[in-house]
């Protein structure tokens, strides 16, 4: 499992009626990357820093997959699976109802919510790692 985070900023600069920049709103991106060995997992839920999150699961194919750059680094970041695996790419988006995890989990970590064959099950991936992208146009 690999969790990583990218911080992105807006294009164009807003500005208040005197033409002087207004405050830039940062938007951060957090997608897990997670190996599984059957395609019949339902990712539910998610949790960090106390907020919750709806997954929104998508199946890669093929893999290796290229996530990005570490942040400040020039060298790529690929995911690769053993052999009959599936590789998911799980996007966090922000709930507006926050409920506490089901179970305490570390700054900088992720608690995700699954359920496999009627079980529900929890899983905390590591550290989250920022990472740049290509720039967008």
């Amino acid at each position: 499992m690999h969790a990583y985070y990218s911080e992105k900023t807006p294009g164009t600069v807003r500005a208040d009626e005197n033409g002087n920049p207004l405050p830039v709103k940062i938007d951060t991106v957090i997608v897990v990357y997670v190996e599984t060995t059957t395609k019949l997992i339902a990712w539910d839920t998610a949790w960090k820093d106390n907020r919750m999150y709806r997954i929104i699961p998508q199946l890669i194919d093929p893999v290796p997959f290229e996530v990005g750059f570490e942040k400040g680094g020039k060298e790529k970041i690929f995911i690769t699976t053993d052999t009959n695996h599936f590789l998911y790419q799980l996007y966090l988006q922000p709930i507006g109802t926050n409920l506490p995890p089901p179970r305490s989990i570390e700054v900088n970590q992720i608690l995700l919510k699954a359920q496999y064959k009627g079980k529900t099950f929890l899983k905390v991936t590591g550290r989250l790692i920022e990472v740049d992208s290509y720039p967008s146009v």
